[in-house]
């Protein structure tokens, strides 16, 4: 089931990893024995090709926002600003490190479901664009434009509606109960209060259709706030999209994700029905689906065994490393065998390094996997690292391959210092 292929390249040509076993050992000897290897190029290459077919299919106006929580890698996170991305943050500490990473205010969206008064306060006056999650922020706002009469404050919505999914979730303000229409109303009644935007974000729905139910209750909204067409500056349709993934990958989802490229006809044709000659720039928010594979993680295999008939490997990885979210799916990789052209036939539990039994990564590796061997993991590039804790062990190293350069450690791995550094011991 899962790609098993020493030495193979991506889909692309390019090698995201040393070719062979010498390689990878050299690389454990500075960075240690498992480590994320970064791919700075193929982000680039989705963000264009993610929004492209938006723009082919009738929207120019479209702007991605990138994910803080996805990763805040800053070589990713520098190359999506500069490519004209958005900052999507959803905590004051991610707010804060945007701009530490050099997003301007107004280039921040600021969604999540608990922000302070001092919070939205801060990002209103330097000019963000913040998204109401619920009545107490509501209130908030109020409270702050009727203290400060002299100051617009502008904002938009974050809607939670039925588009047919099987669990509403908790994020948003109830659109079909009619509370978000009550904000919305009790806001523009302000004189200096202004709303700009509508947004909306349906988890777990990642099938194309799913988009059009959801541009299409948008527009609806729009319709019913905006009635006589003065509409919105801006709406965001959310994130939750699917991304490229390995054949392997991509079988055990049911039903399959659909491509990338599928979602701007899902969504465009119901923005030009309602606003034939433009309207609201369309903001979307594709962090999975940019992220996902532009890590792998290389980790040995440092001991094998058997238990009740079946052969186990336990590598230098676990879950937290390569599958954070704690989803079943068996990960592809590929084997760097050690000391043998020929991997020998045999089913392979791999499992990773914790002491917990969840920690199983694949539980159909083809091959008898031998102490040595090195195993690269695929699409380990989103929430990985902003998801990972120093449990047991401390976050692995991430390496880039740079131009006249070699291999660099974007981060390196933690120490037992470094986990010390401000504690007063």
């Amino acid at each position: 089931m899962n790609a098993a292929c020493p030495g193979r390249a991506d889909v692309s040509g390019r090698e995201l990893a040393p070719r062979d076993w010498r390689g990878l050992e050299l690389l454990a000897r500075e960075h240690g024995d498992g480590f994320w290897i970064l791919d700075l190029d193929r982000f680039g290459e989705n963000l264009r090709d993610f929004l492209g077919p938006f723009v082919r299919a009738g929207w120019p106006n479209t702007v991605a926002a990138w994910s803080f929580k996805t990763s805040w890698l800053p070589p990713i996170v520098r190359l999506a600003l500069k490519m004209g991305a958005l900052a999507e943050v959803v905590s004051r500490h991610e707010y804060d490190l945007a701009i530490a990473l050099g997003a301007h205010p107004t280039s921040i969206i600021y969604n999540g479901p608990l922000k302070t008064r001092d919070d939205l306060e801060r990002a209103c006056a330097l000019g963000s664009r913040v998204h109401l999650d619920g009545p107490s922020e509501v209130s908030d706002i109020l409270s702050l434009a009727r203290e400060h009469r002299q100051r617009l404050f502008r904002v938009g919505l974050r809607a939670n509606v039925d588009i047919g999914q099987s669990v509403r979730g908790r994020f948003g303000i109830d659109a079909e109960s009619g509370d978000l229409q009550r904000a919305f109303r009790n806001l523009v009644a302000e004189p200096n209060i202004t709303v700009n935007a509508l947004h909306l974000h349906v988890s777990g729905e990642r099938q194309a259709d799913a988009f059009t139910r959801r541009i299409e209750r948008l527009v609806r909204l729009v319709d019913e706030l905006w009635p006589e067409g003065n509409g919105p500056d801006y709406v965001d349709i959310g994130g939750g999209f699917a991304g490229r993934m390995p054949e392997s990958l991509s079988r055990q989802i049911t039903p399959p994700p659909p491509l990338p490229d599928a979602y701007g006809g899902a969504i465009v044709p119901t923005l030009l029905r309602r606003w034939p000659g433009g309207g609201p720039c369309l903001i979307v928010e594709p962090g999975m689906s940019l992220a996902a594979d532009t890590m792998q993680f290389a980790a040995r295999v440092g001991a094998t065994k058997t238990v009740a008939g079946m052969h186990h490997a336990i590598v230098t990885a676990s879950l937290y490393t390569v599958k954070p979210t704690h989803h079943t799916l068996d990960m592809p990789f590929r084997i760097v065998p050690a000391g043998r052209a020929v991997l020998t036939k045999g089913t392979t539990v791999v499992s990773g390094w914790t002491c917990m039994e969840s920690d199983v990564l694949s539980r159909s590796c083809p091959y008898k996997l031998e102490r040595g061997d090195w195993i690269l993991f695929e699409n380990c590039g989103a929430y990985t690292f902003a998801l990972n804790p120093r449990f047991i062990r401390g976050t692995p190293a991430i390496l880039s391959r740079e131009p006249d350069v070699g291999w660099v450690a974007v981060r390196p791995a933690d120490s037992v210092q470094s986990w010390l550094d401000g504690f007063r011991t």
